[in-house]
């Protein structure tokens, strides 16, 4: 989460936030003059209370993994936003789930944080950490996910990005998350009102949100300027990744994402 003097970041894992959140450093910096110029009173405020520009605070935030255990993390959601900036908008980042899933199998982050004991992976898969990515998406929808809805009483059949879309935006999240059995029971009053930056265009919509509140066209150059953040991969044709039956799966388990986002697909 990033707290400015304008709107509320939320930032979404794997979906460019951390491109933004370093835009946002750069560009705001403690600065509250929109030319840019950095007035003394403005730094040293900054300085004693950087919850106005706020782009390293890690706060701590309502955790799935850990049935609503508090950790220190920069993925809080909408329902933690700190009292005092309750009535800014808010702003995240979306991405095509189909390719989303394949950032997350090339980033490898499941490899060096193995959701299984390694008796476990050994016997359902002896590859591992060497997975094609049919094994991968088996490792993380079909253990991963199921370990962290049975931590948190949840039935609901779902994703993984779509369970973090609800957590990162939904209202009484935990709560929302436990009492409903199909996506088709949520509707816009579940969710907190957010604009969204499309990763696939997202130096331009970065550019054009950050210009509304009053940033110079000059000042603005540096998304377009700054080099790519977190990149897991050379290439970026996420078709080649998915057979029929993987192309199936992920319309099945992230249908949210496609129905709030139509204009996503294959």
């Amino acid at each position: 989460m990033i707290l400015t003097n304008d709107f509320v970041f939320i930032h979404f894992p794997k979906n460019a936030g951390s491109f933004v959140t370093q835009c946002l450093k750069k560009i705001y910096d403690g600065r509250s003059d929109k030319t840019g110029n950095k007035k003394i009173a403005d730094y040293f405020y900054y300085l004693f209370d950087r919850e106005r520009t706020n782009y390293s605070k890690k706060y701590m935030s309502k955790a799935l993994a850990y049935t609503g255990e508090k950790i220190k993390t920069q993925h809080q959601g909408c329902d933690e936003i700190p009292t005092k900036h309750q009535h800014k908008p808010i702003v995240s980042t979306i991405r095509n789930p189909f390719d989303r899933y394949v950032s997350q199998y090339k980033f490898g982050w499941w490899k060096r944080n193995p959701v299984l004991k390694e008796e476990k992976l050994k016997q359902f898969f002896p590859n591992f950490p060497n997975l094609d990515f049919s094994e991968y998406l088996d490792l993380v929808l079909n253990y991963n996910l199921e370990n962290t809805k049975q931590k948190n009483n949840i039935t609901l059949d779902i994703g993984i990005y779509s369970l973090y879309y609800i957590k990162l935006f939904g209202k009484n999240y935990l709560e929302l998350l436990s009492s409903i059995n199909s996506i088709d029971e949520l509707d816009e009053s579940h969710f907190y009102d957010a604009d969204f930056l499309y990763q696939e265009n997202l130096r331009d919509d970065l550019f054009q949100y950050l210009k509304q509140f009053g940033w110079s066209e000059e000042r603005l150059q540096v998304i377009y300027e700054h080099n790519k953040v977190n990149t897991s991969r050379d290439d970026f044709s996420y078709r080649e990744y998915y057979s029929q039956d993987n192309i199936d799966l992920i319309k099945e388990k992230e249908a949210l994402i496609f129905n709030l986002f139509p204009s996503y697909s294959f």
